[in-house]
């Protein structure tokens, strides 16, 4: 039987980062936390680490989508899409694609977004991987 104890226990120690964020700073605790686990080493990821930051994951792009204003079904063009909006840039001002054509193309729906534009973006925007998916 499952102790009552370390269930409470456990649960205290976890729900700010997997209940909905309710400010930045559980926002930004909770990205800090996903950061360091992504760092563990191969032996140290358990089921239960990758589990949970599984869940951290999806918990930090449900806010940044919120704070965004970017819909839950919203795939990574539409997302680059308004990214581009809300900072006022222009398709030639993302290095971390290349050219304007190839933006052009990614937000036509006629190229996808690598994981290296994915990386490279989500660090200029500051946005987790997540949102893109």
């Amino acid at each position: 039987m499952i102790a009552i104890n370390e269930i409470n226990k456990s649960w205290s120690l976890l729900m700010p980062y997997i209940e909905a964020y309710k400010t930045k700073k559980q926002y930004e605790m909770s990205k800090k936390l996903l950061q360091e686990l992504m760092k563990l080493n191969k032996e140290a990821k358990t089921e239960e680490i990758i589990s949970f930051a599984k869940a951290l994951a999806k918990q930090i792009a449900n806010y940044e989508r919120r704070k965004l204003d970017i819909a839950d079904d919203a795939d990574a063009k539409e997302v680059l899409g308004y990214l581009i909006k809300v900072h006022n840039l222009a398709q030639k001002d993302l290095p971390e694609i290349g050219s304007q054509s190839l933006v052009s193309k990614i937000l036509k729906g006629e190229r996808s977004l690598t994981t290296d534009h994915i990386k490279a973006l989500s660090a200029r925007f500051n946005v987790s991987i997540e949102t893109w998916f």
